[in-house]
């Protein structure tokens, strides 16, 4: 799995990380691991579930504190724009229909 991380190989590193949880969901190293995985991928929603459980399982752990409070203020500064877009995208559809 480390491989495919070091390759960017997001996809491959996923496969990996999640067959090692089918062996033993409480490795809080893989859940880290597929978290920060999952943030490169872009997938930030994924990776806070995935940081948020090896924390669970390993809470004196300050590396996984710090990347899960980095990938929630992440989703912070995102949440803005998520919603700014889908609302001006409908008053744009609105504005073109009266025309």
């Amino acid at each position: 799995a480390a491989a495919y991380y070091q390759e960017h190989d997001w996809r491959g590193a996923s496969v990996e990380y999640k067959q090692v949880l089918r062996l033993n969901p409480n490795d809080a190293t893989a859940h880290f691991s597929l978290g920060l995985t999952q943030e490169a991928a872009g997938d930030r929603q994924e990776a806070l579930k995935e940081l948020q459980k090896a924390h669970q399982l390993d809470p004196d752990n300050s590396q996984y504190v710090q990347a899960y409070q980095r990938v929630q203020q992440e989703l912070k500064a995102l949440a803005p724009a998520a919603v700014t877009a889908p609302e001006k995208k409908t008053a744009e559809a609105t504005a073109e229909k009266s025309k």
